[in-house]
C-alpha cells in the first residue's frame, strides 16, 4: 500500500476538520511511509450557503430536529464523484479511503474504505429517537448501497459496527478494538507532576460547541446553585453571549483552533490544569474531547450515554456517572466530586489516564493496515 487518496469533507491538512481525525490519521499514515494525497470533497462554500438559506430553512420550520444537509443530496454526490474520479485518473492509486460512509465504491480495481463514527440511519433512529423523515430516506438507502460496495467498512465506535453489521449483513463493517486520543499536544506528560497539579486545581472544564449548547447551560446553572463554590467553571467552544447566568467564576473562550499555536497553547494549557471535565449533554456528550481529558488524568462527569457506557462499563471508577442531566443532578455530582480526599482524587484521576493511555493514532493505523492487508489478500 503505498499511495492512498484521502477523501474527506474539509482540508485534512488543517486540524479544525472533523475534530482532528483526518488530520490526525493522514499525518500516522504518512510516518509509516505511505503517500496520503488529500483530496477536500466539501461542496461549494456558496452553493452550500445558497442551500442552507433557502431548502434548509424550508425543512427546519417544517421538520425542527433534521439533520439533512447539502453533502446528502444526489446533485452534490454528481458533482463530488466527478472529483473523486478526476483524482483517481491523475494519481492511480493503491487505495481510495474516505472518512464518511457516502460514497460508492468508485473504481472496481481499486480497493475501497469508508471510515467514519455511524451512518445517517443510526443518526436519526438512536440518536434522535423518530423514524427518518421521507426526504432523509433516499439518503440511508444510498448510504446501504455505499457500505455494501466498499472492501472495507470501519466504525470507531464498536456499538455502532455490531448495529452495522445487523442492518448490512453482507458488508465487510468492522471496529479495530480501542479508539484515540485526537491530540495535538508535543510535550511530555509526567503524570505524578500532572495529577498533583490537579489536585489543587479548582477548575471545571466544559468543551462543546453550539450542538452542546444546552449541556453548558444545565452545568452552568447547576454550577450556580452551589453554596460558597470556590470553584470555577472554564467552558471551550461557546462564548458568553451563547449563554446565559455567566457569573464572574465562568469564562468562556469560544472556540479554539489547535492549529493556531496561541489557541492550541490556551487549550492544552486548561486541559492540563483542569481537575475535571463535564458535560450533561444527553445521548452524546462530546466523546472525543473527553477522551482526550482522560488521558491528560481528568476525571469525567457525563451522562451514561450509549456507546461510552459500551467501552467503559456501567459503573466508571475514573469519574461520575449523572442520574440525569436535570441542574439539580448535577449539583449533586459536582458537590459530590468536589468533597474528594487528595487520595481519593488521585485514585480515579490515574485511572481515567490508564483507561485510555493506549488509544494512540500509531497503534490504530497498524490496526487499520494488518486489517486492510488482510482483506486486499483475500
Amino acid at each position: 500500500m503505498k499511495k492512498i487518496l484521502f477523501f474527506t469533507y474539509g482540508d485534512a491538512n488543517k486540524p479544525a476538520t472533523w475534530s482532528n481525525v483526518p488530520y490526525l490519521f493522514s499525518r500516522t499514515l504518512e510516518k509509516k511511509g505511505i503517500d496520503v494525497i488529500r483530496i477536500n470533497i466539501a461542496p461549494n462554500k456558496y452553493i452550500n450557503a445558497l442551500f442552507s438559506r433557502v431548502l434548509l430553512r424550508l425543512l427546519t420550520f417544517f421538520y425542527p430536529d433534521h439533520k439533512y444537509s447539502f453533502i446528502r443530496m444526489p446533485i452534490y454526490r454528481f458533482f463530488a464523484n466527478r472529483v473523486i474520479k478526476k483524482a483517481i485518473k491523475n494519481h492511480q492509486p493503491d487505495l481510495c479511503f474516505f472518512s464518511n460512509f457516502d460514497f460508492i465504491k468508485p473504481d472496481k480495481n481499486i480497493p475501497t474504505v469508508l471510515f467514519s463514527d455511524w451512518t445517517y440511519d443510526i443518526l436519526v433512529r438512536e440518536r434522535l429517537s423518530r423514524p427518518p423523515y421521507f426526504f432523509e430516506r433516499a439518503f440511508i438507502s444510498h448510504q446501504e448501497k455505499a457500505i455494501n460496495s466498499a472492501d472495507l467498512v470501519i466504525s470507531l465506535f464498536e456499538k455502532c459496527a455490531k448495529e452495522m453489521n445487523k442492518v448490512y449483513p453482507n458488508a465487510n463493517v468492522v471496529f479495530l478494538g480501542g479508539n484515540v486520543v485526537n491530540s495535538l499536544y508535543n510535550g511530555n506528560i509526567i503524570l505524578s507532576e500532572l495529577i498533583m497539579k490537579k489536585q489543587i486545581s479548582n477548575k471545571i472544564l466544559f468543551i462543546g460547541g453550539k450542538h452542546y449548547k444546552s449541556g453548558a447551560q444545565t452545568l452552568i446553572n447547576a454550577f450556580n446553585i452551589l453554596d460558597n463554590c470556590q470553584y470555577e467553571l472554564h467552558i471551550i467552544g461557546l462564548t458568553r453571549s451563547d449563554l446565559k447566568n455567566c457569573s464572574d467564576k465562568v469564562y468562556c473562550y469560544g472556540y479554539l483552533d489547535k492549529n493556531l499555536e496561541d489557541s492550541r497553547n490556551t487549550y492544552y494549557k486548561l486541559m492540563s490544569s483542569a481537575k475535571y471535565i463535564a458535560n450533561p449533554t444527553p445521548i452524546w456528550a462530546g466523546y472525543s474531547s473527553t477522551i482526550e481529558a482522560m488521558y491528560f488524568a481528568t476525571p469525567v462527569i457525563v451522562p451514561a450515554y450509549m456507546e461510552f457506557v459500551a467501552e467503559f462499563g456501567d459503573d466508571i471508577d475514573f469519574g461520575f456517572y449523572l442520574e440525569d442531566c436535570s441542574e439539580k443532578s448535577v449539583s449533586k455530582i459536582l458537590s459530590k466530586a468536589f468533597s474528594l480526599s487528595p487520595s481519593e482524587y488521585k485514585a480515579i484521576a490515574e485511572k481515567a489516564h490508564f483507561r485510555v493511555k493506549d488509544y494512540s493514532w500509531e497503534s490504530y493505523v497498524d490496526r487499520f493496515l494488518v486489517k486492510l492487508n488482510q482483506v486486499i489478500k483475500n
